[in-house]
């Protein structure tokens, strides 16, 4: 008797610790899973403060995805390369005006940036850019970088619309195009139509054809 009741004793607590390693899982999810809600109202308040600051233009989420997103490390991080010229093998020169940057960064960016550095260039420490100014410079450098365009307006969406073609940056070029199809109005839509002929920018042309058309109505 004394060997079943401890068989029994020995069953029923074995029973109470899988049943407890039960419950335990239980609560690791149920822990987890409040966790992630956490960590997803935490990222919710955090694009909804960045989107809506006094300082940023507002944005569409889903369309300017570019713009809304929190900074992240690695964003911060590549900023920061740029701003301080960290490692940068060379220098681009507008004017009195110098931004020391990154080869190997531009290069996977901008296949005329390659090619400059892969050619002609290739020995230089110090290029000259003839076709943009300072600020232009600095606006497409940033996005190289980071992937972010910084108080986005007109004639900066314009600017950078005209550059990214120039270099051959497509992601924003169709980031500017967007923009600049959000925001026709009666003063700068044929612009808009010229800038869309120019660059053969088709989905551009559409929308600015269907506003002078609902226009004329």
């Amino acid at each position: 008797m004394g060997i079943i009741s401890n068989s029994i004793e020995y069953s029923n607590s074995m029973s109470s610790v899988r049943a407890n390693k039960h419950i335990k899982k239980a609560d690791d999810r149920s822990t987890c899973c409040g966790f992630m809600k956490s960590l997803k109202n935490i990222y919710d308040e955090l694009l909804y403060s960045y989107s809506n600051g006094s300082n940023k233009t507002k944005y569409d989420e889903k369309k300017y995805s570019f713009l809304t997103c929190p900074s992240r490390p690695l964003k911060i991080a590549l900023k920061r390369l740029l701003e301080d010229g960290i490692l940068s093998d060379v220098c681009l020169r507008v004017g009195n005006e110098s931004f020391p940057v990154h080869k190997s960064i531009l290069s996977s960016r901008s296949p005329v940036f390659k090619n400059m550095f892969n050619n002609d260039m290739k020995e230089d420490r110090t290029i000259d850019i003839s076709d943009l100014d300072a600020k232009l410079l600095g606006d497409l450098l940033l996005f190289m970088y980071t992937e972010t365009v910084e108080d986005l307006r007109w004639e900066s969406a314009s600017d950078l619309f005209k550059a990214s073609h120039l270099y051959q940056m497509m992601d924003l070029a169709k980031l500017c195009s967007t923009y600049l199809a959000d925001n026709l109005c009666k003063t700068n839509v044929h612009n808009a139509l010229s800038m869309s002929e120019k660059f053969s920018d088709e989905n551009l042309k559409l929308t600015v054809q269907q506003f002078i058309s609902d226009q004329s109505k």
